[in-house]
């Protein structure tokens, strides 16, 4: 169709990758064609260790794209786990005058952003996102927006979402080999967020829990912007290996029993119940309870982690929308309710919104789907920056206005 593009996001997780494609318009609605996963071949714990097999593994789902839909991709947005995120706030203060006040410049703001940038990133390190905390001129308050105020100096407050640089460089690599480029690089609890929080829940206060197979990523959001991250190195992954271990038996139908007969909650299971499990050649019958037992310490353990993180910060309180748990390990059995009943926040399974299939609302698709929420809102932001409303003459006069200001 006239005016529509084609966008592809990739979410490279630890045990799966995932890929969804759809069709944007202009005004920035979109409606997905297809969405697609495999097994992960290449990036173990989140850390890429075999470029070649990750290579090899998006061009196999891309090349399934192109059969099935017949779009040529391009250009992809991609994933950046917790695994290879960290985050910490930077502070920032630039003189404007020596004397006297100056009117504070969009220029002026960007300077100072900068300073924060420098100070805040070491020189292995990428920035992924920033989110400013607040300014405050000539040491006085909190601002909301400096630009058209009158000062001597200001400051900055940023909040960063940061990754190592060379798993960033691997990744694109990756991507490069497989005939792709990489226009955006974002952390997957940012784009989970896009896709299940609603306006309210940004607005009012809520903790996002997106649980992947090697990281638990902690969000926290009030009035619509992130102020908090926590990444725990704990995931569905660990899950799975402690049934594999336990009761003796591959990764992949401890994987497959994980996901159809484990439950967090112990008491809901029916000490008669039996599962056929294949061994070898032969099935053999075992207890319900006993698979859920070989893992009831790991989830414990995950939920004790997150209630410490939850406790331990100065949000709990702000939670009024309390908690939304999304991403492959949301769907345990009993998970939410041991989550709400350990942490003391009402609890809720965040499910993909504004998608019409069934399918697609599956959480574990939150961060690929998310993905593409995040290329619409930025790609339509930037697609005429210096426009704005403004025409040619209004756009020189302010120019000359601020130059005015800077020298004179």
């Amino acid at each position: 169709m006239i005016g529509q593009k084609t966008i592809c996001a990739i979410d490279l997780g630890s045990s799966h990758i995932v890929a969804a494609l759809a069709k944007v318009s202009k005004k920035g609605k979109f409606d997905y064609l297809h969405v697609e996963e495999i097994a992960s071949k290449g990036i173990n714990n989140g850390v890429v260790s075999d470029i070649a097999s990750l290579s090899d593994s998006i061009q196999q789902i891309v090349q399934s794209f192109k059969n099935k839909t017949k779009f040529k991709i391009g250009d992809v947005i991609v994933n950046v786990n917790g695994n290879n995120v960290s985050c910490r706030y930077s502070q920032a203060t630039i003189p404007l005058l020596e004397r006297g006040s100056k009117l504070i410049s969009e220029n002026d703001v960007k300077k100072v952003k900068h300073q924060a940038r420098i100070l805040g990133l070491d020189l292995e390190e990428e920035l992924l996102h920033e989110f400013v905390r607040s300014y405050s001129i000539d040491n006085y308050g909190e601002v909301k927006n400096p630009v058209g105020l009158y000062g001597r100096k200001i400051s900055v407050d940023l909040y960063m979402i940061i990754s190592k640089s060379s798993y960033t460089d691997n990744i694109v690599e990756a991507l490069s080999q497989a005939g792709l480029e990489v226009r955006n690089l974002v952390f997957s609890g940012l784009a989970s967020s896009l896709s299940v929080l609603t306006e309210h829940e940004l607005q009012s206060g809520c903790f996002l829990i997106n649980m992947g197979a090697a990281t638990t990523e902690i969000l926290f959001f009030k009035n619509g912007t992130l102020k908090h991250v926590e990444i725990l190195k704990i995931g569905g992954n660990n899950i799975t290996e402690c049934i594999a271990s336990k009761l003796k038996i591959s990764w992949e139908l401890a994987e497959e029993l994980k996901r159809s007969y484990v439950s967090a909650i112990l008491e809901e299971i029916r000490t008669d119940e039996e599962v056929l499990v294949k061994k070898t050649a032969t099935y053999r019958p075992i207890k319900r309870k006993l698979i859920a037992e070989s893992c009831k310490e790991t989830i414990d353990e995950m939920i004790e982690l997150i209630r410490e993180k939850i406790d331990k910060s100065s949000f709990k309180d702000q939670a009024e929308s309390g908690i939304i748990i999304t991403g492959g390990a949301s769907h345990l059995a009993g998970l939410l309710e041991l989550v709400e009943s350990k942490v003391g926040l009402s609890t809720r399974l965040g499910k993909v919104k504004n998608v019409s299939s069934a399918v697609h609302k599956n959480p574990k698709f939150a961060t690929v789907i998310g993905l593409i929420s995040y290329y619409i809102d930025n790609s339509l932001l930037n697609k005429h920056p210096i426009q704005k409303g403004k025409n040619i003459i209004e756009s020189l006069v302010n120019q000359a206005r601020y130059i005015y200001q800077e020298y004179f």
